[in-house]
């Protein structure tokens, strides 16, 4: 399940926020992997068309009646990938709409979720073959950057973090633990606007998009992860990797400021 949001701008505007101010809800059914073959499972539990998808007639989920087809739970979302959908699909259709909104100072959410081996590390980081929505975000963002900087007199300015929630503790991502084996404690607080942040939490600068895959594949060495019975390499915590862009004319200093 891979669901975005975005929000109103957090900068002062005199534009309407309304047609940002929206959830958007997409499903991805994955291929069968071999884990499975191995068990002998070649088709996928689902069965869908256009929106709408439900659980195959020989699927072991409990939200289908085997006892009559005319009582299966049909389920609508806004957008539904099959196997043969790469993650380039997934984030010209679901995220890069919303990263041009993040690019004129909307607040922007996008996130994936699901039971262990359902994809949600593919689709989020992906690999050199088809890279995750987050690496195509990123160089969206920064070929946005350039394409602005070249029509006007503009600057901008990223700073990246990366928090690890694992048995309801924090953890900071971009803190080497052997060079922190006691980094400050993380407690999630309200500033004075009524926002919910990090205290303490590490926020740095980047410069080009290889900064920030940098600091991925990092944080990506510290978090947890562990083998179960159809994924050997399974993230075993929640994580939130978090862009904040920030803009200013150079003529008139103005910042707009968002998330992402």
């Amino acid at each position: 399940m891979i669901s975005s949001s975005t929000s109103g701008m957090s900068s002062s505007s005199s534009s309407s926020s309304s047609a940002f101010e929206s959830v958007l809800v997409a499903v991805r059914v994955r291929r069968v992997i071999q884990e499975e073959e191995d068990k002998g499972k070649r088709e996928a539990q689902w069965e869908w068309k256009g929106n709408q998808i439900w659980a195959s007639p020989s699927s072991s989920s409990s939200v289908v009646d085997s006892a009559s087809s005319s009582s299966r739970r049909v389920f609508s979302v806004d957008r539904l990938f099959g196997p043969s959908d790469d993650n380039r699909s997934v984030h010209s259709s679901v995220v890069a709409p919303i990263i041009s909104g993040v690019v004129q100072g909307y607040n922007a959410t996008v996130f994936a979720y699901g039971q262990s081996s359902s994809g949600k590390t593919h689709t989020m980081l992906g690999d050199e073959a088809d890279p995750g929505v987050m690496r195509r975000a990123v160089e969206q963002i920064f070929r946005h950057f350039e394409e602005e900087c070249e029509q006007r007199a503009v600057q901008f300015l990223i700073r990246v973090s990366y928090l690890e929630i694992y048995q309801e503790r924090l953890k900071d991502l971009l803190l080497d633990p052997a060079e922190h084996p006691s980094p400050p404690r993380l407690a999630i607080q309200e500033d004075r606007d009524g926002n919910s942040v990090i205290a303490n939490l590490t926020e740095v600068p980047v410069q080009c998009p290889e900064d920030i895959f940098t600091l991925l594949e990092m944080g990506e060495r510290f978090r947890h992860y562990g083998v179960t019975n159809v994924n050997r390499h399974s993230s075993r915590s929640h994580a939130i990797f978090r862009l904040i862009v920030e803009s200013s004319a150079t003529e008139t200093a103005t910042l707009d400021a968002s998330e992402y």
